[in-house]
């Protein structure tokens, strides 16, 4: 090779010094081999390449950098094991005169076998040309390879990075540097290499590049996309012993996933954590971390136990390993609406979208958490303003947002929050059954919830249940003592020392209240004058039926009667295995008292005075005959005496041998007496005689009540033709009952209230009221109607209404709204009657 440079300025290539060439060196053997670092290897094999074969070869110590099995490996030209000879392509070199240098190449060891991999751009041009130059370094993609056999894959990212930028057209450094990545666990940063590669003029398909295509898909959670690129792998290799493995696998990972979304959907969360154990089960044979959705799956089976402090741990653990993942921050969002972190999950779901501001879910939620933050407030205001209704009302359209799903827990700590406030509104009104129930149910949601033990107790104090108060007080007070502020545990304090004290006394004492005596000594008397009054009306050729069972000749309000008399039987039956006694008791008192002395005894003395049918008259007698007996023996175990005593003289049924009450059969349910849709028509009628009296109540109407109804169907019609002898008889100092269709039918100076959205009861109060008065009044109910209605519009008319907000909450948001309108309309009516009169 002809020198363009001086001898004293070369620089030997083994051991670094100028002044010599490496074929010079003293400190390399004759075979050219150096024993100093990677430099010094380089530029032996340079030296043999142009001395000893006039071709491109690897060095032992490279070679074994490489991964390649050095030992027992002899260099194709020569025999000698320091060095490989690669076999390059043919074709290429027939055309450039040189070895190829990307083409594969093929290494040969002494049993036969080959390992192919591709041929490192190691040699340099220059080596050919006339100017002598300095004896290169090894490569980039060389010194990368080196990095991944010593496990090293962040630098050898890093140097394929530097090949690829100084040539971005060969597909080796892409696939290379996706293993690398992969072996680092970036599996999307691998699979983005694999598809550059992949479109590259120099890509040849290979099994071992999609076996790790296929690994990334399955790390990240694709499983299907996995399948495919293994079915590749087969496709080239059927025989791939690992991608068969990863086969079976996928299809074992896949039948877990599809049993854990089955489980769920039928709420078998044993069945659906089994699922998820066995997923990540697969996962840790791979050691790798599990996919994001999969981990959400944890998070999601705590929730649905409701074991919230595990759900906030886990959910905050999965954000702070993946803070970039909206599926992450829902979830987040959502764990942080159930536990009444409202303000939180409201901030989390904007971060959401703002990122993608089309996402569905995000926009669900958003709409969710408004509307929950706005009715907690709005009713907030009403309890501290002692409005408690309004804020019973307010806190019913959170729960109804909120709502009772299975898979949040049914409905988590926001709806322990909510219901615990609707009990203490609820004890303010003294409306207790619903109260110490609602309670009851925040207490399971949540029973470390010291708020509502306090106020359940607050309640047993008024049902004047001291001892179990005091219970309450206790567990409130422990349970409070690092969540309540020090005045609040020392009012708390007061209010258990109190209950002691009353606790102490009802032991000492029977707490006898002569008002409530004297109020059951009326009840004993008004079941004593039902009875007798139903005995004027069975008369000497009265003979009841052989059995309870409806003839099938009932009027609705017969059918109405026996309907809420089988209902108490089941309730009473149920109080009593539940060893409620108070309930059971209340339960019989209700029914005597409110349904069938006030109600069907009233109703049916037009069905049997001598104007009704033989049939009509034969009906209402066989009702009233089963209403007594059957609530005779209802009332019986708290009532034996008088009970025992009214029930003898009653008729007995034919072939009925029954000496006592006492031995009687005690009454069950019936699905023979079940009668919804009567029970629904009369309670629509009852409904209007209520608001008929509690107008002329308003109104101090005392005597010739005018009534209008004015319906919009025509089975309304029918229902209210029918009953307009009911309607007088059970609403006082009633004159007439006029059904008509239209506004026009209706004279001017009618009160009015609206009964649903279709039926409006119209009293008539011309010359007996303040006009003025009642315009300032119509007036005031006007604008809170307009403004409720705006409120139901303005959540209406959001975007995406109909798909993010729940079925029942939208169905119910229409009737409320139809309801306002209705009342809206009536109201403006009024308003103009009225101002007609003036």
């Amino acid at each position: 090779m002809a020198k363009s440079r001086k001898a004293s300025k070369r620089k030997c290539g083994g051991c670094g010094q100028k002044g010599h060439g490496s074929n010079e060196c003293t400190k390399h053997n004759k075979a050219g081999m150096a024993i100093g670092n990677a430099r010094n290897l380089t530029g032996i094999y340079e030296y043999h390449a142009r001395i000893v074969h006039k071709s491109e070869i690897i060095p032992k110590g490279v070679g074994t950098s490489l991964g390649l099995q050095a030992n027992a490996i002899n260099c194709e030209s020569c025999g000698e094991e320091e060095h490989f000879r690669p076999r390059f392509s043919k074709s290429w070199e027939a055309r450039n005169n040189k070895p190829d240098p990307t083409a594969t190449y093929s290494w040969y060891p002494d049993n036969g076998e080959s390992t192919t991999g591709y041929a490192p751009r190691w040699y340099s041009e220059s080596v050919e040309s006339d100017n002598d130059q300095e004896t290169p370094v090894v490569p980039l993609a060389a010194r990368a390879r080196a990095a991944c056999a010593t496990e090293n894959f962040a630098l050898a990212v890093s140097l394929f990075a530097q090949a690829i930028a100084s040539d971005p057209h060969v597909a080796s450094h892409y696939t290379e540097r996706g293993i690398a990545y992969a072996q680092s666990k970036k599996y999307a940063c691998a699979i983005g290499d694999f598809q550059t590669a992949s479109s590259k003029a120099d890509y040849i398909p290979s099994p071992l590049i999609s076996f790790w295509t296929a690994k990334c898909r399955f790390y990240l959670g694709s499983h299907a996309s996995a399948l495919f690129a293994v079915r590749d792998v087969l496709s080239l290799d059927p025989d791939y012993t690992d991608a068969l493995a990863l086969k079976r696998r996928l299809v074992e990972l896949q039948k877990h996933i599809e049993s854990y979304h089955a489980a769920r959907k039928r709420q078998h969360w044993k069945l659906a954590r089994a699922a998820y154990e066995s997923c990540l089960g697969i996962y840790s044979e791979e050691d790798c971390d599990l996919p994001v959705d999969i981990r959400c799956w944890n998070v999601e089976l705590r929730m649905a136990e409701a074991d919230w402090k595990s759900v906030v741990s886990s959910v905050e653990r999965l954000m702070h390993k993946e803070p970039k993942s909206t599926e992450v921050m829902l979830l987040r969002a959502r764990v942080l609406l159930l536990t009444a972190k409202l303000t939180d999950a409201l901030a989390q779901t904007m971060t959401v979208l703002k990122l993608d501001p089309d996402d569905a879910n995000a926009k669900e939620i958003r709409t969710r958490l408004k509307g929950i933050i706005r009715s907690q407030s709005e009713g907030g205001v009403h309890f501290r303003h002692g409005r408690w209704i309004d804020a019973i009302r307010e806190w019913d359209e959170a729960l109804h947002l909120v709502g009772d799903k299975a898979e949040e827990g049914n409905g988590g700590i926001i709806r322990a929050t909510l219901l615990r406030g609707k009990a203490e509104a609820e004890l303010n009104i003294g409306n207790y059954s619903d109260g110490i129930k609602h309670v009851n149910i925040a207490l399971e949601l949540d029973a470390t919830y010291a708020e509502a033990l306090l106020t359940r107790a607050r309640i047993n104090v008024s049902l004047e249940l001291y001892d179990v108060a005091v219970e309450g007080f206790r567990a409130a007070l422990q349970l409070g003592k690092l969540t309540m502020p020090v005045l609040v545990l020392s009012s708390v304090q007061e209010e258990l020392d109190a209950a002691e004290q009353k606790a102490i006394n009802e032991r000492r004492d029977i707490n006898l209240e002569i008002l409530r005596v004297e109020g059951y000594r009326k009840f004993c008397n008004k079941i004593y004058n039902a009875t007798k009054f139903a005995m004027l009306k069975l008369d000497e050729q009265f003979v009841p039926e052989p059995t309870a069972k409806p003839t099938g000749n009932e009027s609705i309000v017969e059918r109405w009667i026996l309907h809420k008399l089988n209902v108490a039987a089941r309730d009473v039956n149920q109080q009593l295995e539940q060893r409620n006694f108070m309930a059971a008791t209340n339960t019989a008192y209700n029914f005597w008292l409110y349904e069938l002395c006030d109600v069907y005894i009233e109703a049916m003395k037009v069905m049997t005075d001598e104007s009704a049918s033989p049939t009509m008259r034969r009906s209402a007698q066989q009702t009233l005959y089963t209403s007594l007996d059957l609530g005779l023996r209802l009332l019986h175990p708290f009532m034996p005496f008088v009970t025992e005593e009214l029930w003898q003289r009653l008729p007995r049924r034919p072939n009925d041998p029954t000496q006592s009450i006492m031995l009687s059969a005690y009454p069950v349910f019936n699905s023979s007496s079940v009668f919804e849709d009567a029970y629904r028509d009369f309670e629509l009628v009852f409904s209007a005689i209520k608001t008929s009296r509690s107008l002329a109540a308003s109104y101090n109407l005392q005597s010739d009540l005018q009534l209008f109804v004015r319906v919009q169907s025509e089975n309304e019609v029918a229902l209210f033709e029918s009953q307009v002898p009911t309607i007088l008889a059970l609403t006082k100092h009633g004159k007439s009952v006029k059904i008509v269709r239209t506004p026009e039918d209706i004279p001017a100076g009618c009160g009015s209230a609206v009964l649903t959205p279709t039926v409006v009861l119209h009293v008539l109060v011309r010359g007996q009221v303040d006009l003025d008065a009642e315009i300032v009044k119509c007036q005031k109910k006007l604008d809170f109607a307009r403004l409720n209605l705006d409120k139901i519009l303005k959540t209406e008319s959001q975007p995406d209404y109909e798909n993010v907000v729940a079925a029942n909450v939208r169905l119910f948001n229409e009737e409320k709204r139809r309801t306002l309108e209705a009342d809206i309309a009536n109201l403006e009516l009024s308003i103009q009657m009225f101002e007609k009169l003036k």
